[in-house]
């Protein structure tokens, strides 16, 4: 996927007034501590009790969770693989394209390792400062391995270039409940497989909206 079409892009002020007012409610949600326990109650539905144990996390960690945000665990989406996960993840570069309150940023800096690097990028910087806090608690021994930017991931001018993500240098790229928040939705695309190696992989969750079955509508009726 190349970069968007010129016809195609968001205008650049329908685009910020997006960003703004997302980063405005992120932030709030950064600062305000999250929701706690309701989290962590998402994140255990979702399968991370599973990875926590993978990444050598003792227990599941709620903390972990406090200010997460997403709609499933992408890191673990290909379940008939989770066997090998760490080790086709040892070594490897990730990308996390809105790392939010970095759950899934300090479960890859664990699960690559030293001689792996993971990139995690979010539109607000309250959420990156959140990151940083959470690698400190529980990714210390990894956490030099990881680099967090503030940067929009539908930017059409690939500012992901600007802020050290190599081209084409990604073997995983995930992200979590974050390109519903982009109204460029094929740029977001495009950045992710910009940062993508050939042959990498793109594994996402999120939300959207499709039109309702005959089925559906019928027992709605």
């Amino acid at each position: 996927v190349g970069p968007p079409s010129a016809s195609k892009m968001a205008a650049p002020a329908a685009r910020a007034a997006v960003a703004s007012e997302v980063e405005a409610a992120y932030a709030a949600y950064a600062t305000t501590g999250g929701e706690g326990a309701a989290n962590y109650a998402r994140a255990q539905a979702w399968g991370y009790d599973a990875l926590v144990a993978l990444a050598g996390l003792k227990g599941a960690p709620a903390a972990l969770f406090v200010a997460a945000c997403g709609g499933g665990c992408p890191l673990a989406l290909d379940s008939s693989c989770f066997e090998t996960l760490r080790d086709r993840l040892r070594g490897a570069t990730v990308v996390d394209l809105g790392c939010g309150g970095g759950h899934d940023v300090v479960l890859a800096s664990r699960l690559v390792g030293r001689a792996g690097r993971v990139y995690g990028v979010d539109l607000t910087a309250a959420m990156v400062d959140a990151t940083r806090r959470q690698l400190e608690t529980f990714a210390r021994e990894t956490q030099s391995n990881v680099t967090l930017a503030v940067a929009a991931i539908d930017d059409p001018n690939g500012l992901l270039t600007d802020v050290g993500i190599p081209t084409a240098g990604a073997d995983l790229c995930v992200s979590n409940g974050v390109f519903n928040l982009c109204l460029d939705k094929r740029a977001a695309f495009a950045t992710a497989f910009r940062v993508l190696k050939p042959g990498g992989r793109l594994q996402l969750c999120d939300v959207c909206e499709v039109p309702p079955s005959a089925e559906a509508a019928s027992k709605v009726s």
